[in-house]
């Protein structure tokens, strides 16, 4: 199991005993266990992951048209696709099949990245603003 996968099945883990039968819902606390993970998973990132993870519960949990459904597992997908973004295993494949991300997503993720260009190693930067370039954010 790669550390995505295992990033998955955590998270999932997670949300499956936030919400025990018969018991009230979680969705605060379980979300932000869920962004604190990815923020952890990144550390090597500086303050980039975090950020994005507050971008994710800003605008897909927070702001969802169901809170109390959430985190959905679309939503879940959104952060696991990040993570793959952060961890290099990101393909085009994949994202033609799927629209995890919405054209605001990618502008914003490539602002965030923008924003913390100076701290990231310029391999990943460059491996990072390619897949924004392929995106036509750039």
């Amino acid at each position: 199991m790669d550390t995505i996968q295992k990033f998955y099945t955590d998270i999932r883990k997670a949300v499956k005993q936030a919400r025990p039968e018969g018991k009230p819902d979680k969705t605060e606390a379980v979300c932000r266990e869920i962004s604190n993970r990815f923020s952890h998973l990144f550390a090597h990132f500086g303050a980039l992951p975090e950020s994005i993870a507050d971008y994710w519960l800003q605008n897909k949990i927070v702001k969802s048209a169901q809170p109390e459904n959430e985190p959905s597992e679309q939503n879940l997908l959104w952060l696991v696709n990040a993570a793959e973004i952060l961890n290099g295993s990101y393909t085009d494949e994949a994202d033609e099949t799927d629209d995890t991300f919405t054209d605001q997503d990618w502008k914003e993720l490539c602002e965030l990245v923008t924003a913390e260009a100076e701290e990231l190693p310029i391999d990943e930067l460059t491996d990072l603003m390619s897949i924004f370039m392929s995106k036509n954010v750039l």
